[in-house]
């Protein structure tokens, strides 16, 4: 088994202490909020990807944006437009870091008409159907 964590922020002032770190207290992977990516340069990322790879810790993934104006399952088809163009900037961006996962929420809120609740089901069952693994 490999350990992975998030971290809400990736500073550049900070990021070979924080590499050296990881790698001795043996975690693998990393997860990042998607701000850091969208603030700096991408000659920084591709930077940041390499400092990584020689660390031996994998950028494995980015927490994308979601809700307000970040909302992928906005009811204004312009506002959802703009979203899903938000979301292409932030992927390219992961990619330049060589993150190989995005996880992505839809939206900050359900809508009422289409809540588990009202749909018949719970996150309960979601979490024991989709995300526990088999039993041996």
């Amino acid at each position: 088994m490999q350990i992975g964590v998030a971290v809400a922020r990736i500073e550049a002032e900070t990021l070979d202490d924080d590499l050296r770190a990881w790698s001795e207290a043996g975690i693998a992977a990393i997860e990042c909020d998607y701000g850091p990516l969208v603030e700096n340069p991408t000659r920084l990322l591709e930077r940041w990807r390499q400092a990584f790879r020689d660390a031996g810790v994998r950028f494995w993934s980015v927490h994308a944006p979601f809700g307000g104006p970040h909302n992928l399952a906005h009811s204004d088809v312009h506002a959802r437009r703009r979203a899903v163009e938000y979301h292409k900037f932030v992927l390219e961006r992961a990619a330049s870091v060589g993150a190989a996962v995005c996880v992505l929420h839809p939206s900050g809120s359900a809508r009422p008409e289409v809540t588990p609740k009202r749909r018949g089901i719970g996150c309960g069952q979601v979490w024991t159907s989709c995300c526990q693994s088999p039993k041996s």
